[in-house]
This record gives C-alpha cells, sequence and structure tokens, in this order.
C-alpha cells in the first residue's frame, strides 16, 4: 500500500471513530480525553521511525523528532497525536511549520536530568536553524494542544533556559496544556511572534537563581513577551536572529498561574520607543503566589509595550505589584481584581494613554493605585479597599480625571496628589464624583499640584479633614465655577475645607456637616477667591474660619452656620 494510501484509511478510521463517540471529546473542545484519539495525521508511537515508549525511563527524543520532520516543507498542517503516557526528552524538540500537536490529557513530556539545562521544545527553519531567519519568518501556523511539559527537577539545574520558546514566528497557539518548571528563566517565551494566543493552560513551578530572589529588578516572567533586542552587545533572548522583531497581536487568556513569582509581560524597552511590543491583550487570567513564597515580584509586567490591554484577572499573593506600567502607550487596566500586595496594587511610573478603570483593589500594604509620572486619562470606577498608605496616589505626571471611584479604609488619605519632585509638573483636570469613607488622615490632600475641579465628591467619617490644599493651586484664574465645588463633607474630625497655602479659585455649593473643628478654615497665605454658596451645619468651632493672610477673599451667599 502506498503512504499515500495508508494516510487516507488513517483518516477515514478517524472518522469512523468519531461516528462512534461523543463529538465534544474528538473534536478537540477542551482538554484531550485519553479514551480516545482526535484525528490525525501521524501517531508519535506508532509512526516514529526510532522506538518511542512512553511507558519506560528511556529517551524517546530521537523517535520523536522523526514524526515532527514529517512536516518539513508541508504547505498544510500536519497532526501529530501523543497518546497518554510519559515521553523521556533529552534533546530539545525542533518544531516546524504547518504543525499541530495533540497532546492526550495524560500525556507528558518529560525534560530529563541529563538535559535539564536546555529547552523541551522550541520552533525551527526548514533547515531545523534556529538563528538564521528573522523577521516572522522562520515558522508559521504552528499548534500546541493538551498534555503537559514539564521541565523536569530543576533542583539539579545549574543553567536558566526556557521549557517552550518559540521565536521569529507567526501564528502561533498554546491551548489547554500544562506547562511548569523551570530554573531561572521563563516557563514559556515568545520572542517576535505575531498573531499568537495561549489559552487554557496551567503554568506552575519556578526556582530563582541563589542570591536572586529579593532583586525586583531582576525579573523571569513565567510567560514573557520578548522583543528580538538588545542592549549594548547582550541580546535580551540569546539564540535568535537580532533584528528589533517585536511581539504583535498576542493573546494570553484564560491561563492559571500557580504559585509564581513573575506573571507575564516584558521588563525591558527601548529608551528611543523603537522596537516596542504592540497590541497585546492579557485577559481572564488568575495569577497566585503563596506567602511562604518571598521571592514573589511583579505578577503583570507592562513594560515597553504599545496598546495593551489587561482586563479581567484576578491577582493573589505578596506580589510587589499587581500591575506595573512602564513606557507603554495606549494602555487598558480594567475589571482586574488583585489582593495582597506587598507595595501598591496598580503602578504607572511612565507611559502614555493610560487607562484604569473598574478594578477592585483590597488589602495592599502601600497605595491602592499609584502614578509616579507619564500620563493618565482616567482612574475611574475602581473599588479600593483597605490600603496602608493612600487610595489612590498621584505624585508626578498628568492626569486628565480620577471619577467614580470608591475608596474605605484608607490608613493616609483617600486621595493624594502631590509633586514629589517638585517640578510643576504634576497636573490633574478633575477629582470628580468619588465616594471616600474611613480614612487615617484627609479625604482629599493636595499638596504643590495642579488641579482644576475638586466636585461631586462624598466624604464621610474622615480622621482629619475632608479636602485639603497644602500648597499648589486648585481652579482655574479667579473663576466661580473651579475649584472646591458640590461636594459632600460628613464627619471629620478637623476641617471639612482647608486650605494652608496655594491658591482657590472657588469653594462654592459644598454641603458640609458634623465638623470637629471648622466647615472652612483657611490659614498661612493661602488665597481663596471666592467662597460662595456653602451649606454648613453642625461645625464645633466655625462654620467658616478665614485666619489667611489674605484679605481679598469674597464670601457671599453661605448658609446654615457662620
Amino acid at each position: 500500500m502506498k503512504k499515500d494510501q495508508i494516510k487516507f484509511t488513517k483518516r477515514k478510521l478517524g472518522l469512523w471513530a468519531a461516528m462512534l463517540v461523543s463529538a465534544g471529546v474528538l473534536m478537540n473542545t477542551g482538554r484531550v480525553q485519553a479514551s480516545s484519539a482526535p484525528n490525525y495525521d501521524y501517531n508519535v508511537v506508532t509512526d516514529a521511525e526510532e522506538k518511542v515508549n512512553p511507558k519506560d525511563k528511556i529517551s524517546d527524543s530521537k523517535g520523536i523528532q522523526s514524526v515532527l520532520n514529517k512536516a518539513i516543507g508541508s504547505k498544510k498542517e500536519i497532526t501529530i497525536y501523543f497518546p497518554a503516557g510519559t515521553y523521556n526528552i533529552d534533546k530539545t524538540l525542533r518544531v516546524y511549520s504547518n504543525t499541530h500537536l495533540i497532546l492526550d490529557k495524560n500525556a507528558t513530556l518529560y525534560r530529563m536530568d541529563s538535559w535539564i539545562n536546555r529547552e523541551v521544545l522550541f520552533n525551527v527553519d526548514q533547515n531545523s536553524k534556529r538563528d538564521v531567519v528573522g523577521k516572522y519568518n522562520m515558522s508559521k501556523n504552528i499548534t500546541i494542544e493538551g498534555g503537559t511539559i514539564d521541565g523536569g527537577n530543576t533542583a539539579k539545574a545549574t543553567k536558566g533556559t526556557d521549557v517552550v520558546r518559540f521565536d521569529h514566528a507567526e501564528n502561533i497557539t498554546i491551548k489547554d496544556c500544562t506547562i511548569k518548571n523551570t530554573y531561572d528563566c521563563h516557563i514559556l517565551e515568545l520572542v517576535g511572534v505575531k498573531n499568537g494566543e495561549v489559552s487554557g493552560c496551567i503554568f506552575t513551578g519556578f526556582r530563582y537563581k541563589k542570591g536572586k530572589e529579593n532583586d525586583y529588578k531582576y525579573a523571569r516572567e513565567a510567560i514573557q513577551i520578548e522583543t528580538a533586542w538588545k542592549t549594548g552587545n547582550e541580546p535580551w533572548a540569546r539564540g535568535s536572529v537580532i533584528d528589533g522583531t517585536s511581539c504583535k497581536n498576542v493573546v494570553i487568556t484564560d491561563n492559571k498561574f500557580n504559585d509564581i513569582p513573575c506573571g507575564v509581560g516584558q521588563h525591558r524597552h527601548t529608551k528611543d520607543g523603537k522596537y516596542r511590543n504592540e497590541d497585546i491583550t492579557i485577559t481572564n487570567n488568575t495569577i497566585t503566589c503563596s506567602s511562604k513564597n518571598k521571592a514573589a515580584k511583579i505578577a503583570i509586567t507592562c513594560i515597553g509595550i504599545n496598546n495593551l490591554t489587561v482586563k479581567n484577572n484576578i491577582v493573589k499573593g505578596p506580589y510587589q505589584f499587581a500591575m506595573h506600567v512602564m513606557v507603554a502607550d495606549g494602555v487598558v487596566i480594567e475589571g482586574n481584581q488583585a489582593e495582597g500586595m506587598k507595595q501598591n496594587g496598580i503602578m504607572v511610573d511612565s507611559g502614555k494613554n493610560v487607562v484604569i478603570s473598574n478594578n477592585k483593589l483590597k488589602n495592599i500594604a502601600k497605595h491602592g493605585i499609584s502614578v509616579g509620572g507619564g500620563t493618565v486619562k482616567k482612574v475611574s470606577g475602581n473599588k479600593i479597599t483597605n490600603v496602608k498608605w493612600n487610595g489612590i496616589s498621584v505624585d508626578d505626571g498628568k492626569v486628565t480625571s480620577i471619577t467614580g471611584n470608591t475608596i474605605n479604609k484608607a490608613k493616609k488619605h483617600g486621595i493624594s496628589i502631590i509633586d514629589i519632585h517638585g517640578k510643576a509638573d504634576c497636573a490633574l483636570k478633575n477629582i470628580t464624583k468619588n465616594k471616600i469613607s474611613n480614612t487615617g488622615e484627609n479625604g482629599i490632600c493636595i499638596n504643590k499640584a495642579k488641579v482644576t475641579n475638586v466636585s461631586g465628591n462624598t466624604l464621610k467619617t474622615i480622621n482629619k479633614s475632608g479636602i485639603v490644599l497644602i500648597a499648589g493651586s486648585i481652579g482655574s484664574g479667579k473663576s466661580k465655577t473651579k475649584g472646591i465645588q458640590e461636594n459632600k463633607i460628613t464627619g471629620c474630625k478637623q476641617h471639612g475645607v482647608v486650605a494652608m497655602s496655594g491658591t482657590i479659585s472657588s469653594i462654592g455649593k459644598n454641603k458640609i456637616s458634623n465638623m470637629g473643628v471648622n466647615g472652612i478654615s483657611l490659614s498661612g497665605d493661602a488665597r481663596v477667591y471666592y467662597i460662595v454658596k456653602n451649606n454648613l451645619k453642625k461645625c464645633k468651632r466655625q462654620g467658616i474660619f478665614n485666619g489667611s493672610s489674605y484679605t481679598q477673599t469674597k464670601i457671599q451667599g453661605n448658609t446654615g452656620q457662620k
């Protein structure tokens, strides 16, 4: 029988099998079942040119590679099936274009001790090389589905290597796999990949190089999304063509990262903005690290990426940050949940056009959300509970709006805006419609910064004062409608509104009640142009106290307590 006839018969048998068992199993929806095989072109056990036995402890690498080689030169997809069992790997498996690997749910590729310092699997060009072809042209159309890829006994490793890696490739899919156990490197690395998707996978098992556990700049993401570039003469990813090819249109979704010190992202970038990754989506992943893991660093690293969406992820554990944004343009962080961070829930150090919306952050050791630079369009609809510093902190950069956030139990300020560098470039247009309660210090505190509007906020049960200007400005010139407007402030142990220095255009139409001292208090050289139409009740001392050296404040139309 000719080879084509054998192949046709094998496909025909697969079709008959599909009619005898549930369609959901053989159509590869979810993990491949052990009870029956899917349609395939080759069986890695029966079609190997050298013996492959998933039941013994002898290397299977040569036999498996002989089957993988069937894809060389193929213009159509070649499907290779791995039945249940453990396949021992002592030489890296080289995967070619148009290859679809299907592993039974009980099939494992296991890296042997003798190969512990090398990869389990990577892609190659048609000549079995990985350091010749660049751009996105080395490999195309590769899928890995199901089973487990195990990096082996990392206690014996002496050199950091990835478990699985793809370079200079297009149309890469990894789904429903467990990939685990690496030493001082990445479990999965994507270098210059276009149109990639990693979904439904489990990532676990990591050991740091000794002495690097607490070096927080020494990141080793479980999934690294990398550019094929270098710093000086040092390649970011060794063994690849260094031509600046970045990752584009990569989706990381519905994965679980179990007890992993760094989840997903990139920690390198160029200073001039070249060679950035683009159109990256990280959604619906669960990233956890136990409290026993003292090496936890950053769950999602958003560095050197343009057009990045981080959405609906769950992060738990003692990470430094749940999400960290640096040198990125067009970042959306939305609908995520983070708990138990050692520093900030979400950290923005630099970047452009960042949106942080509808995230739930709790039990954070420093700030819930921290903006330390860059430009942020909006921080909106976030729920922040039980943080040891500020609910939202802006200490540099420019923010368009902080609106509609709910902040409860911040041990310092609910919202803090301060120019810590003294460059007079910390600016914010609107702080509006936020609900702030049970703060250890002030509700909203502004120092050496420029804010246009603080309006429509609700503040209650504040341990010090509701809205405080230490220095800087709130408003726009002498406008009666800009400044501190239409806020509802109740239950402050000190004042409702305080100005110690700086300038406020207008304090108007606020409802202030149950103050431990004054409703509105001016002191120092604070320059307030208007105090108008405020309603003040139950202030223990005065409704309005003007102790400022500026004497031109117009106080008009206020009601309630004088």
